[in-house]
């Protein structure tokens, strides 16, 4: 599980110190919800952030964010409601610091670290599914709702269902592709490297899995490489020493489908921030009221072993003949 998902969400807080653009100082006080989390399939809990901001005149955004009664509701209820179901599903404050997961140092508070939590077994949905998304701020005002579709099933195309070895062949160029749905906005493509790696001196085995990031930020459902970089890849994560003898285990491709609410905040992101725009913080949101993201993150993931050829061509090939395959 990750309390903080991708790092484009660090982008939102820096609308918050910037305030003062959208409140005159003069206006009475008025506290502006922040709300944003994933929910994230892949994840054994799922938090929500709750926070808030608002203008004094006397004492300066940057000095506030570090006071946590400045950035956190007290009272605060915050309920998943599955809208296909009719199920309703409490989340719970905790303190990330005892979760185990430390606030990045800058301008907000470090600790404590509030946010929402539910355990993902706890969170009944399925596919395709309604969340509407409540937070009650304990002070009487209306609620902040979102409401999201959570993205449907899908699967790979190529490789193809039954293909249960792939082969990754220096000097060529290979693909992977998944089937597209109307409720994805965006696609990162990952390949997990799983090994087996023994120390021949001692003869300790260890497992190890390097995670390879071949496509961010994709709208098509095809992500294609040279093979070649495969082969570079392992050379550059991997020690080249006598010592070690290695076994690839097997190949997991990823693909991680974000909701269409994280590609409009994308959209709105680069429009804003190229050398020809207007150079404006972003002021997407999905939410009824205040700053904010919810959307959805939906993992498609496969096992393959790695084929003869490979494993042969590993023992063989400039990059990684030396990294002690067999």
């Amino acid at each position: 599980m990750k309390a903080v998902l991708y790092s484009i969400l660090l982008l939102i807080f820096l609308i918050f110190i910037k305030c003062s653009e959208d409140f005159q100082l003069t206006e009475p006080y008025k506290d502006v919800p922040v709300i944003y989390g994933f929910i994230k399939d892949a994840d054994t809990a799922q938090y929500i952030r709750v926070e808030k901001l608002f203008v004094d005149e006397n004492v300066s955004a940057v000095e506030l964010a570090k006071n946590p009664d400045s950035i956190y509701y007290k009272n605060a209820v915050v309920k998943f409601i599955n809208l296909t179901t009719n199920k309703t599903f409490n989340l719970h404050k905790v303190n990330m610091v005892d979760e185990g997961y430390i606030r990045d140092t800058g301008n907000f508070a470090t600790s404590p670290n509030y946010m929402y939590k539910i355990k993902t077994v706890d969170f009944k949905y399925t596919p395709g599914d309604r969340i509407m998304l409540t937070v009650n701020r304990g002070d009487g005002s209306a609620d902040v709702t979102s409401t999201i579709k959570l993205i449907s099933s899908f699967g790979f195309t190529s490789p193809p269902d039954d293909f249960r070895e792939l082969e990754i062949l220096p000097a060529s160029v290979t693909g992977y592709s998944w089937k597209k749905t109307n409720d994805v906005g965006i696609y990162n493509f990952e390949m997990n490297i799983l090994l087996n790696e023994k120390d021949k001196s001692t003869n300790k085995l260890i497992s190890k899995k390097l995670n390879w990031k071949l496509g961010k930020d994709l709208t098509g459902s095809i992500q294609s490489f040279k093979t070649d970089e495969f082969y570079l890849f392992l050379k550059e994560n991997l020690e080249e020493d006598i010592k070690y003898e290695r076994e690839i285990t097997g190949i997991e491709l990823i693909v991680l489908a974000a909701g269409l609410e994280l590609k409009s905040f994308n959209d709105i992101r680069n429009a804003n921030l190229g050398i020809t725009a207007s150079q404006e913080i972003p002021r997407y949101t999905n939410l009824s009221e205040g700053f904010g993201l919810f959307t959805h993150i939906h993992e498609l993931k496969k096992f393959f072993f790695l084929g003869p050829k490979t494993r042969k061509a590993l023992s063989e090939n400039e990059f990684t003949r030396l990294l002690g395959f067999i």
